[in-house]
């Protein structure tokens, strides 16, 4: 059996780098952003995290086990490349797990990576920005009980996204509707994973966290919580971007990306 369902590679060089989408995304959205990195990398690997048919997205502890087997995988395809892990919002979680869990890369760069449990809830701000997440994933829980998904999966990307649900695409939002309950779980599971602070803070390959001037406060807070975190990391605010901006503006990521790598 593969190891995912989809999955997008482009260009062919010495190096390679795994890109790791958000949650209710897909390999497609951070297709454009390989496109523009792979000159500058190699080799780049975008999969998906369904494996027939299915999510590989758990419940508890080891919900994101099979998403980080699957990452680790693919970096290790290549034995004697340099490895870049890129992670986007979930894909940032992922991309810290799977460092935690002992993938030898070279480099790791995070867009907003959703990491509330390093938030310090006896920081005000801290303490807001998770409150907020909270009452989004409550309404949106609540709206699916309800049986109004379109209202549960609106709430959600309007508090992350960067535009009104009704400005999206018709068949944007029917394949978003039809996935709510997976889009739900993905963002259950991603708050639900708890990060150990000391192992995070002994990352020792060069780390770029990127978060733009247009996203959610917490959303910034936790890029910002990360990076006091890593003593070593580069924060970078990508001007004019919210939390999709792997997605809506991927020249800005990539050349954010491109000045950070650490050449051969």
């Amino acid at each position: 059996m593969p190891l995912c369902d989809h999955l997008i590679t482009l260009g062919d060089g010495p190096d390679v780098a795994v890109l790791l989408h958000a949650a209710g995304s897909a390999p497609k959205a951070l297709e454009r952003l390989g496109t523009l990195l792979a000159p500058e990398i190699g080799r780049v690997a975008i999969p998906s995290f369904t494996r027939g048919g299915r999510s590989v997205i758990g419940d508890g502890a080891d919900a994101m086990q099979m998403p980080v087997a699957i990452a680790t995988a693919l970096l290790e395809a290549r034995a004697d490349a340099r490895r870049i892990l890129v992670g986007h919002s979930m894909g940032g979680l992922m991309s810290l797990l799977a460092v935690e869990g002992g993938a030898r890369i070279d480099a790791l760069v995070l867009y907003e990576p959703i990491v509330l449990s390093l938030l310090d809830l006896d920081d005000p701000d801290d303490r807001e920005a998770h409150a907020f997440d909270a009452a989004v994933i409550a309404d949106m829980r609540a709206a699916l009980d309800r049986g109004d998904t379109e209202a549960g999966v609106a709430r959600f990307i309007e508090a992350y996204g960067e535009y009104p649900w009704s400005r999206l695409p018709g068949r944007v939002r029917e394949d978003l509707i039809a996935r709510g309950a997976q889009l739900l779980g993905q963002a259950l599971a991603t708050n639900g994973t708890v990060l150990d602070p000391a192992r995070v803070a002994e990352i020792d390959v060069p780390v770029l966290v990127m978060h733009g001037t247009r996203s959610p406060m917490v959303a910034i807070r936790m890029a910002q919580r990360l990076g006091k975190l890593i003593p070593h990391a580069r924060v970078e605010a990508i001007d004019g971007a919210g939390h999709l901006g792997p997605v809506s503006a991927p020249d800005a990521v990539a050349a954010a990306i491109a000045a950070f790598m650490p050449r051969r």
